[in-house]
């Protein structure tokens, strides 16, 4: 999680770890749902892409759990 945060920069390591617990784990929660969003945002145009050319009707893919509670942006 550390490296993470730090953005695998080994000299902010040090810095990460003075943070407060509860700041780190805001930091890492938005980090993933950043991830997920871009994931999610990728299946979804990989099956706009695939869906009007299939035989039968498909559903877009349900977002992740992560997304269900988050207001997700169209850009």
């Amino acid at each position: 999680m550390v490296r993470e945060l730090a953005h695998y920069e080994l000299a902010a390591y040090a810095a990460v770890l003075t943070w407060p617990i509860r700041e780190a784990l805001i930091a890492y929660r938005a980090m993933m749902i950043e991830a997920a969003r871009a994931a999610y945002r990728h299946e979804l145009s990989m099956w706009a892409s695939i869906a009007p050319h299939g035989g039968k009707k498909s559903e877009p893919p349900p977002p992740p759990p992560i997304l269900r509670e988050v207001v997700i942006r169209v850009e």
